[in-house]
């Protein structure tokens, strides 16, 4: 699991507590009657703002998925680069003068030698 993981793992599990809280608060609150009103309205927000965080870590672990998605897309591209560029000088080194004499004599020797 990486870091990323764990943080919202934790700002999860602080938003399902912090919504259990409101929803406590909000059955002490109606248990008060009138009396209770305005932390009904507190304890409500508390809620709404859990279920926003909820939403929120959801979207930011979508986001994290994405980026890392794409990193590795990068990396393998960048790989199968390096790979191809490798084998590319490796031929032009075993192609350098296959024919021997050819090279040190013509024109075409002198070309591919200088590839």
């Amino acid at each position: 699991m990486s870091q990323s993981d764990t943080i919202l793992r934790y700002i999860k599990e602080i938003s399902d507590e912090t919504n259990l809280l409101g929803l406590n608060a909000a059955i002490e609150a109606a248990k008060a009657g009138d009396q209770g009103k305005g932390f009904s309205v507190v304890a409500e927000r508390i809620r709404k703002l859990s279920k926003e965080t909820t939403s929120v870590v959801v979207n930011i672990k979508n986001i994290l998925d994405s980026i890392s998605s794409s990193v590795s897309i990068m990396h393998s591209s960048l790989e199968t680069r390096q790979i191809q560029q490798y084998t590319g000088y490796k031929l032009r080194a075993n192609i350098k003068c296959p024919i021997g004499t050819l090279c040190n004599n013509s024109v075409v020797g002198k070309f591919i030698q200088n590839l």
